[in-house]
């Protein structure tokens, strides 16, 4: 996909370009000024899948205006981990219009463009995560899976004796972890680099004989706060962990489904239910609502 003009009310010539690693401190510039980014921080920061650094499969769209970039949108592709197997999926993105040419649909038609797009790469849905409803709804999306989130004081305690450490900071040993989680998108080696680029993530872990026996990741900075939305490893030490992580701030919550509190054998009673995504459907064999899926914190974007 080249370069496209076209002309709004005979007064601005829009030009839409496939964005390239060139073109990234615009499209950077354009995210930070569109979300709550904080003061020395950058939507990378909590974001870095978007990067084009990390040379990820995906199409990024912008709108330019002479050489001003006024409205971006992205999509990856990537492979969801369903119960037959895997899926070939979409993921739409930092979607943003510079303030002063919203209401003009630039962001609607980018997001036309790339879903365009993704029915020539045989992609069967995509998804997406934001507050904007109406706007994509009008492109076809509709809300869609299950998440639960959890008060960890609802996590019941673990049988294991005080006197385990903690740790802090990222290890590459939890990605062994993510890599092989059961649900979520499939990930490889390719990943590590964007994964372990998050700055605001809090990560928390325990170990024995200098193994990780589970982990936590809390936060990101823009959004999921107070929010553990990584977790995994050996049940009892989990929930040693989860318990020592409620004591250090009682107002965390736990994301998860239905089937992971199951697979790891979690009663929980009290929970609130909430739509995980929202989702268009390309290929009407997999329908999103016909099977359970989920995606992980980071899977999102």
């Amino acid at each position: 996909m080249g370069l496209e003009l076209i002309k709004h009310n005979n007064v601005f010539d829009f030009q839409i370009r496939t964005l390239e690693i060139s073109h990234r401190d615009d499209y950077l510039d354009l995210l930070d000024q569109a979300f709550s980014v904080p003061v020395e921080g950058h939507f990378f920061d909590d974001f870095p899948v978007w990067d084009s650094r990390y040379a990820l499969p995906m199409l990024q769209l912008g709108t330019y205006v002479e050489s001003v970039l006024v409205a971006t949108a992205s999509l990856r592709v990537a492979e969801l981990k369903i119960p037959n197997g895997l899926l070939k999926i979409g993921i739409l993105g930092a979607v943003a219009t510079d303030k002063k040419f919203r209401g003009l649909g630039l962001a609607t038609y980018l997001i036309s463009k790339l879903i365009q797009w993704s029915k020539t790469q045989d992609i069967a849905l995509i998804f997406l995560w934001g507050s904007e409803h109406s706007l994509y709804e009008k492109q076809g999306f509709t809300l869609c899976g299950e998440q639960w989130r959890v008060r960890l004081s609802e996590i019941p305690k673990s049988t294991l004796n005080v006197g385990i450490t903690i740790e802090t900071g990222w290890s590459n040993e939890i990605f062994s972890f993510l890599k092989n989680r059961p649900f979520g998108l499939l990930l490889d080696e390719k990943d590590l680099s964007w994964i372990s680029a998050h700055k605001n993530v809090k990560w928390y872990y325990v170990q024995t004989h200098g193994k990780i026996m589970a982990y936590a990741g809390v936060g990101r900075g823009i959004d999921l706060k107070h929010m553990v939305h990584e977790w995994g490893g050996d049940k009892e030490f989990l929930l040693y962990l989860l318990n020592a992580l409620k004591k250090e701030n009682p107002d965390l919550e736990i994301l998860g489904s239905k089937v992971l509190f199951e697979k790891y054998n979690i009663e929980v009673k009290n929970f609130k239910s909430e739509f995980l995504a929202m989702c268009k459907v390309l290929d009407f064999k997999y329908n999103s609502l016909l099977f359970p899926f989920w995606f992980w914190g980071l899977d999102g974007a």
